[in-house]
Protein backbone atom coordinates (compact mmCIF):
# COMPACT_ATOMS: atom_id res chain seq x y z
CA UNK A 1 0.00 0.00 0.00
CA UNK A 2 2.02 3.31 -1.06
CA UNK A 3 1.33 6.13 0.28
CA UNK A 4 1.54 5.32 4.06
CA UNK A 5 4.14 3.51 6.11
CA UNK A 6 3.40 0.19 7.07
CA UNK A 7 5.27 -2.09 9.61
CA UNK A 8 5.27 -5.77 9.81
CA UNK A 9 2.48 -7.72 11.53
CA UNK A 10 4.42 -7.64 14.82
CA UNK A 11 5.03 -4.21 15.41
CA UNK A 12 2.72 -1.89 16.25
CA UNK A 13 2.29 1.24 14.11
CA UNK A 14 2.81 4.54 16.04
CA UNK A 15 2.76 6.96 12.83
CA UNK A 16 1.21 6.53 9.69
CA UNK A 17 1.93 8.99 7.20
CA UNK A 18 -0.62 8.87 4.81
CA UNK A 19 0.54 9.98 1.17
CA UNK A 20 4.03 11.27 2.02
CA UNK A 21 5.71 8.57 1.67
CA UNK A 22 6.79 8.38 -2.07
CA UNK A 23 10.13 6.25 -1.95
CA UNK A 24 10.49 4.46 -5.71
CA UNK A 25 12.94 2.46 -4.27
CA UNK A 26 11.01 0.47 -1.78
CA UNK A 27 7.33 0.21 -1.24
CA UNK A 28 5.63 1.34 2.14
CA UNK A 29 4.93 -1.79 2.89
CA UNK A 30 8.54 -3.21 2.51
CA UNK A 31 10.31 -1.22 5.16
CA UNK A 32 9.36 -0.81 8.92
CA UNK A 33 8.94 2.48 10.95
CA UNK A 34 12.48 1.99 13.00
CA UNK A 35 14.31 1.84 9.71
CA UNK A 36 17.43 4.02 9.29
CA UNK A 37 16.87 4.21 5.22
CA UNK A 38 16.60 7.27 3.85
CA UNK A 39 13.54 7.81 2.28
CA UNK A 40 11.64 10.49 -0.25
CA UNK A 41 8.62 11.97 1.36
CA UNK A 42 6.28 14.45 -0.21
CA UNK A 43 4.40 17.24 1.76
CA UNK A 44 0.70 17.07 1.89
CA UNK A 45 0.50 20.51 2.51
CA UNK A 46 2.75 22.04 0.43
CA UNK A 47 4.01 19.40 -2.06
CA UNK A 48 7.83 19.53 -1.20
CA UNK A 49 9.92 16.67 -1.59
CA UNK A 50 12.61 15.64 0.44
CA UNK A 51 14.83 12.78 1.57
CA UNK A 52 14.41 11.78 5.38
CA UNK A 53 15.10 8.94 7.34
CA UNK A 54 11.91 6.42 8.37
CA UNK A 55 12.88 5.88 11.48
CA UNK A 56 13.19 10.20 11.89
CA UNK A 57 9.63 10.20 10.50
CA UNK A 58 7.77 7.93 12.21
CA UNK A 59 9.43 8.11 16.11
CA UNK A 60 7.07 9.01 18.80
CA UNK A 61 8.98 11.85 20.51
CA UNK A 62 9.72 14.75 18.10
CA UNK A 63 8.89 12.90 14.60
CA UNK A 64 10.37 15.55 11.86
CA UNK A 65 7.85 16.94 9.11
CA UNK A 66 8.39 17.92 5.95
CA UNK A 67 10.93 21.20 6.40
CA UNK A 68 9.58 24.02 4.51
CA UNK A 69 6.73 24.18 6.14
CA UNK A 70 9.00 24.17 9.32
CA UNK A 71 10.95 26.99 8.05
CA UNK A 72 8.10 28.72 7.18
CA UNK A 73 5.93 28.36 10.38
CA UNK A 74 9.50 29.54 12.55
CA UNK A 75 9.43 32.78 10.33
CA UNK A 76 6.21 33.43 10.78
CA UNK A 77 6.43 32.97 14.56
CA UNK A 78 9.07 35.05 14.23
CA UNK A 79 7.68 37.74 12.64
CA UNK A 80 4.60 37.49 14.66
Amino acid sequence: MQGSVEVKPDQQPRRVLRGEYVDPDKKATEVLKGSNKKALWKCGTCEHTWRATINHRTRRVSPTGCPKCTRARRASAKSG
